[in-house]
């Protein structure tokens, strides 16, 4: 009977305290507490690298801790991350093939077999200096990295979830899919649904915000976001409707390429070489609104595409259909008012047009050779719109003193008054020049006479000050035999000079009476005369007669 040796136990201590993490790991795993089980298989590693060392040290290695070894080592690093990777993807739609997982394991174990022959063969251990593939607790890790990436750095890799059975309606035919939200059986809130999407007729659900985890053995309720839903069926409805007015106003000819319903908008791009006239517009939305105050039930029927087609339903070209569809009807044989929309659609749509409210476009372009574009809006959203623009039309009014009765012709002479403006001031905008400059000690004095009407005098003037910086500037015109003067002071010289008690001596100097304004501009007039000549000559002493 062989004496225990203490130094021989320790390090296979070591080795059964690493194989215990790797079982415990799958325990947390079955638990869904995933980074404890990653950090398990973690220490373990650590572990398993810390008992070859010891034994080394203590000169304590033995056949059975060779083979203890290897054991720890296939469950910690082979079946271990196979599971919980595994259980981990469960949870998500791109769940882990189990073939894939079983696959993993064997390559583990055929890694350790092969390690532990050429370990024992003596005349074949010169090929341990060569790579023999990925020793296993380095294939643990890489095969963990994407979970520990989401634990560091919270990515969202498999951000939702799939359910045998789902209300939501997922991303299709232009129509944008359902929110919404996951309630456990004790109605409490567990994930925020933030899109819905199909891949394969698997309805994908993406996690916006997820409240805590999701049990793929437990039940759920699945509601959806009724309000969104809501504007987006009267979106959709509406597109149908805009379809069919656009071929009764612009012609049969007319024909969908492209689509987009949302809750805030809906967008419908169609064939067409010329843009919409503003009168069309008009005819287009006065039949989509007199369709909707019609209140016209919307049918759905089922039927194969041959039917449908004979039948007069409209399909997109280049779509490939099923052979039975879903045909969506809103027709209305009031003779008064007949509408008559058919067409193929699997999308979500009202009762009855009524619930749509209002329809309003708020944007028609081209995107391409022979494609247009129509941008509208339904219901609360399309009378905040027009709401918007009553209240901006108000502000108007207001600021042009208008009503409105005269409010174009206020426009008009408003514009008329701008184009005058602009003329006048492409005519003077290089009239600036420094021969126009007087020296007067530390400061500059800037005199021109221009060619254009009283009214331009103060903008003239500002033009100058931005350009002079620094100085006092007197502007003068001659119209029917009378002088105009302005005077304006740069910001800095306001506390030595007042541009009133200049513009009240410079027109007193002319024999003029009166002028005044602010202390930064003013301006005054005075009958044409011989002293008009001689203004420029005399505006250092009149000027330095006016410091305050």
């Amino acid at each position: 009977m062989r004496k225990l040796s203490i130094r021989r136990l320790v390090p296979n201590l070591i080795t059964f305290i690493s194989l215990t993490f790797g079982l415990l790991s799958i325990k947390f795993a079955i638990d869904q507490k995933w980074e404890i089980a990653v950090m398990l298989i973690v220490f373990s590693s650590f572990l398993d690298n810390l008992d070859g060392k010891l034994a080394r040290l203590l000169k304590a290695n033995s056949n059975f801790g060779v083979e203890l070894d290897s054991l720890a080592d296939f469950i910690s690093f082979g079946v271990a991350p196979a599971i919980v990777i595994y259980l981990w993807s469960k949870t998500f739609f791109f769940e882990t093939n189990w073939a894939i997982v079983i696959f993993y394991a064997i390559c583990s174990s055929s890694r350790l077999a092969k390690f532990n022959v050429l370990s024992h063969d003596n005349k074949n251990k010169a090929n341990l200096r060569f790579f023999s593939g990925i020793s296993t607790p380095a294939a643990a890790g890489l095969s963990l990295l994407p979970m520990m990436l989401n634990f560091r750095f919270d990515f969202d890799i498999l951000n939702y979830v799939v359910f045998e059975k789902t209300p939501f309606y997922a991303e299709s035919g232009g129509q944008v899919g359902d929110c919404g939200f996951i309630y456990d059986e004790t109605d409490q809130l567990v994930a925020e649904i933030s899109d819905t999407k199909i891949f394969n007729k698997i309805y994908v659900h993406y996690i916006g915000r997820l409240h805590s985890n999701l049990h793929s053995e437990k039940n759920y309720k699945l509601l959806i976001d009724v309000a969104r839903r809501e504007k987006i069926r009267n979106n959709h409805s509406a597109t149908h409707l805009l379809h069919q007015a656009l071929r009764e106003i612009v012609g049969n000819h007319v024909s969908q390429k492209g689509s987009l319903v949302n809750d805030h908008k809906l967008r419908f791009d169609y064939t067409s070489n010329e843009p919409l006239s503003e009168g069309k517009i008009r005819e287009i939305e006065f039949i989509v609104n007199s369709s909707i105050r019609s209140n016209i039930v919307s049918e759905i029927k089922y039927m194969s595409l041959k039917d449908a087609i004979q039948g007069g339903a409209i399909a997109l070209f280049g779509e490939k259909y099923p052979e039975n569809v879903r045909v969506l009807s809103i027709k209305n044989d009031n003779q008064m008012n007949s509408f008559g929309s058919v067409e193929l659609c699997g999308g979500t749509h009202v009762k009855s047009t009524g619930e749509i409210g209002f329809f309003k476009i708020i944007n028609e372009t081209s995107i391409s050779s022979g494609v247009r574009r129509i941008e509208a809006i339904t219901g609360n959203q399309a009378e905040k719109f027009v709401d918007d623009k009553i209240h901006l039309l108000n502000d108007i009014k207001v600021l042009l003193k208008a009503n409105d009765k005269n409010i174009i012709e206020k426009l008009k002479t408003l514009k008329a008054e701008n184009t005058s403006l602009k003329k006048k001031h492409v005519d003077n905008k290089d009239f600036f020049s420094d021969k126009n400059n007087i020296d007067f000690g530390d400061i500059k004095i800037y005199y021109q006479n221009l060619d254009s009407g009283p009214k331009d005098l103060k903008n003239n003037s500002d033009s100058v000050k931005l350009k002079l910086n620094s100085g006092i500037v007197v502007l003068t015109c001659v119209l029917d035999n009378k002088v105009s003067v302005v005077t304006s002071i740069t910001n800095d010289l306001i506390e030595k000079y007042d541009s009133n008690t200049i513009v009240k001596r410079i027109v007193n100097f002319l024999d003029g009476k009166g002028g005044g304004g602010r202390k930064d501009l003013a301006q005054g007039g005075a009958p044409l005369s011989k002293k008009f000549y001689q203004l420029k000559d005399s505006l250092k002493e009149i000027i330095s007669k006016s410091i305050v």
